[in-house]
């Protein structure tokens, strides 16, 4: 009888440990809001599918791209893929430096490079992301809203820092969850 105790207790303990950390799981896999100091972004957040083309050769392009929040909110996620047969993938995070008082974009991508963009912020429609100048060639990516479901998105780089040359151009619509 002293067994079935113990062997009672023993396995209570481990059942509620396995209900406490399938609580805190679930809890931590909750998707996170974003910060006060990023709700300007708040309407990237969901799943878009883009079309588009080269411009300089008018080939197709193709894309999925989709948006959440990360780390405690203070972070929007945003992860690009190239449908066939381009294969072009990349991971960006959207924050706000605030003894900068401006909006950063870190660009992770199969090239393999890094890059980093900074923004500030919505002027009318567009949000502008432009790399360092001082880079060799610049680039930058402006995001035009058109309506609460749709965006465009162009991808355009500078040798001289005055003549933007556009590569790519992405007419973006939102998707139903």
């Amino acid at each position: 009888m002293w067994k079935n105790r113990v062997t009672l207790r023993v396995t209570s303990v481990i059942a509620v440990s396995w209900i406490a950390a399938a609580a805190c799981g679930a809890a931590s896999q909750e998707a996170p809001t974003l910060a006060d100091n990023l709700r300007p972004m708040a309407f990237f957040q969901g799943v878009w599918s883009c079309q588009g083309e080269f411009p300089r050769t008018g080939t197709h392009i193709a894309s999925h791209e989709r948006f959440a929040p990360d780390l405690v909110g203070d972070w929007l996620v945003m992860r690009h893929v190239d449908l066939p047969p381009f294969g072009f993938h990349a991971l960006e995070m959207w924050g706000y430096e605030a003894s900068q008082k401006q909006f950063v974009n870190y660009i992770f991508d199969n090239a393999p490079e890094a890059r980093r963009y900074v923004s500030h912020g919505w002027v009318a429609s567009r949000l502008t992301w432009t790399s360092s100048m001082q880079a060799a060639k610049a680039d930058r990516f402006v995001f035009e809203r058109r309506g609460e479901s749709e965006y465009q998105v162009d991808y355009a780089r500078t040798t001289d820092g005055r003549t933007w040359q556009l590569v790519d151009t992405l007419d973006c619509r939102r998707q139903k969850a």
